[in-house]
């Protein structure tokens, strides 16, 4: 069993003067980052076409035996696009009945592009 997670990313930036085509390479920045999260590892990024913005990149994954690229990722994000903000929660493997619960869960929020551990 490995590890499950769920996420979503609203890119906003602080740059006020971003046109059509900043945004446009912003976004193709933040689908060649996502390039690294591979299907056959239980990774199953999306970032739908939207004609409002912000923008949301939604984040699973299933089965995953480490979350190491998936922080990096985010944070690649969070540089791209300086105002983004969003949340990731983690459901960790090894419980003892096999059931997984938001008793079980970790949860991170993306800040200032630094994703950060959010204690209960």
């Amino acid at each position: 069993m490995g590890i499950e997670y769920h996420g979503w990313i609203a890119l906003a930036t602080s740059q006020d003067d971003w046109d059509d085509g900043d945004f446009e390479n912003g976004y193709e920045a933040v689908m060649q980052a996502l390039e690294h999260l591979y299907l056959a590892q239980g990774h199953e990024p999306l970032l739908p076409d939207c004609a409002v913005l912000p923008r949301v990149l939604y984040l699973k994954g299933s089965e995953v035996e480490s979350l190491d690229l998936v922080f990096r990722v985010i944070e690649e994000v969070g540089a791209i696009f300086g105002r983004a903000y969003g949340e990731l929660t983690v459901l960790e493997e090894g419980e003892p009945d096999g059931c997984r619960g938001p008793s079980v869960a970790s949860r991170y929020s993306l800040v200032d592009g630094r994703l950060i551990r959010v204690e209960r």
